[in-house]
């Protein structure tokens, strides 16, 4: 998907989920040379296996 190849930013944040294939698909379609930051929800199922996105806490306001 062309957005998620030249997005800067990747903000994923469910408050609860299974297993989220968008911040995997965003993953996948960076540009090796110039790759995107991931901001993943630690709600997200995804979280445990995508361990270099930034990981929050969409309830905490702070981070």
């Amino acid at each position: 998907m062309k957005i998620f190849r030249y997005s800067d930013v990747g903000l994923v944040t469910p408050l609860r989920d299974g297993m989220n294939l968008v911040a995997k698909e965003f993953v996948a379609a960076q540009d090796p040379a110039n790759p995107g930051v991931l901001v993943l929800s630690q709600f997200a199922g995804a979280a445990n296996e995508l361990t270099s996105a930034l990981i929050v806490n969409p309830y905490d306001r702070m981070t």
